[in-house]
């Protein structure tokens, strides 16, 4: 006989003295289940990134100027990063002025025309060169307001400015280089514009809902933060993860690439509580013995974690029902052997 079969055999005798024990083990031993109110917990590690970043690019063709900003910096809303110079936004500003200089230019005479005529009526203007001088002198402010309209717009797009309160995360261009219509300048980190990403496998995925709340926990150490969930991305990672987002629910100072553990924690809910004892693992599914006409029978359940010596069964029974607590184990396989071919 190998060495294979010896085991084989073995398991064989083992098993089958499992009905001479259960038979020792006497009356079962058994305990109610117990009704607890059970709120679930799902943790999943979770890193700080960006909701989005700015970029700042060129309105105008130019050179830059009096760029001085280094990556990390801090910047205020409206506050001037840099400057557009240089030949091109020299001829177009001097233009945008004489533009302007003409259209002034036009509107007072065509307001002296207009006086002069309204002085004169009707005794030496009719009605019709009057509407005319009226209308003239519509176009004229028309044009005028369209001149200050176009400098005001070039000498915004000629200065950069921060939309936000922000970080600089880092530099595509630097003082002297001359950059067109359109080129990235610098790209911004704006403030409160981090959240965090965590990554939910199986049914704890399904459970998530936005309004949750729970604690992330820093990987270095640092005190916890209230979270809440604000979004639950619909589409599912290649690896079958589901990404959660969450934001702070108070004031913090995260970094970009911080790391560590989300503890979220779900509603309230009815589960009923047994003795550790009394749960059996069988052919990848757990049991117990439930006492139905004071005889033992297998019922399948759906365990939750455990909390000491009892363990909480969140589906398959019911509160109140007697369990076996003592010996489930040699009761579950008392009728094994019965099913079971010895080996040859």
């Amino acid at each position: 006989m190998n060495a294979y079969a010896t085991l084989r055999l073995r398991r064989w005798l083992w098993l089958c003295a499992l009905p001479w024990a259960a038979a020792q083990a006497g009356t079962p031993i058994t305990t109610r289940a117990q009704t607890v109110t059970y709120r679930p917990t799902y943790t999943a590690y979770a890193e700080v990134v960006p909701l989005h970043w700015i970029t700042l690019r060129a309105d105008h063709a130019g050179l830059i100027d009096k760029l001085t900003l280094l990556p990390g910096s801090r910047v205020h809303s409206g506050e001037i990063l840099a400057r557009l110079t240089g030949p091109d936004a020299t001829a177009d500003l001097a233009h945008a002025k004489a533009r302007l200089a003409a259209a002034r230019q036009h509107a007072t005479l065509a307001a002296d025309s207009l006086h002069s005529a309204q002085r004169t009526y009707p005794a030496f203007t009719d009605r019709r060169a009057l509407d005319r001088a009226k209308a003239a002198q519509v176009d004229a402010r028309i044009a005028l307001r369209q001149a200050e309209v176009a400098l005001a717009r070039l000498r915004r797009q000629l200065v950069l400015r921060s939309p936000a309160d922000a970080q600089v995360v880092d530099l595509d261009a630097g003082n002297g280089e001359r950059v067109d219509t359109g080129s990235a300048i610098l790209r911004l980190l704006p403030d409160n514009a981090l959240w965090l990403r965590a990554t939910y496998y199986g049914d704890d995925a399904h459970d998530i809902a936005s309004g949750l709340a729970g604690r992330f926990l820093p990987a270095d150490g640092d005190a916890p933060v209230a979270v809440r969930v604000v979004s639950t991305l619909p589409q599912r990672r290649s690896d079958g993860g589901r990404d959660i987002g969450l934001r702070a629910s108070g004031t913090v100072h995260w970094i970009v690439g911080e790391r560590g553990r989300v503890v979220l924690y779900g509603p309230a809910r009815p589960a009923v509580t047994v003795p550790t004892s009394a749960l059996i693992f069988d052919q990848g599914r757990w049991w117990v013995l439930a006492m139905r006409h004071d005889q033992p029978q297998r019922t399948q359940v759906t365990p939750g974690p455990s909390r000491g010596p009892q363990t909480l069964i969140l589906s398959g029974l019911t509160a109140g029902t007697q369990v076996v607590v003592r010996n489930a184990y040699l009761l579950f396989h008392r009728d094994f052997a019965a099913h079971y071919t010895p080996p040859d």
